[in-house]
């Protein structure tokens, strides 16, 4: 957005010019299998839960919460 109102005149200078982004760095947990396992085989009170467990899983199985993260 701030390039096309650059391009476009609505702004005279780039407001982020000089801005450098600071990479954090992070320490990444995992789970082993045996704590892998009790997750999936964990009786949950609620549908809420039950769906965000399957979500998690899902991506654990497909890689997709890593790809998305990673960007």
């Amino acid at each position: 957005m701030t390039r096309l109102a650059l391009k476009k005149h609505i702004l005279k200078r780039d407001p982020f010019a000089g801005h450098k982004i600071e990479k954090v760095p992070v320490n990444h947990r995992h789970l082993n299998r045996e704590q892998f396992e009790k997750l999936l085989n964990a009786k949950l009170p609620t549908y809420r839960l039950c769906h965000t467990r399957d979500l998690f899983v899902f991506s654990v199985f497909t890689g997709i919460g890593r790809q998305i993260w990673q960007t």
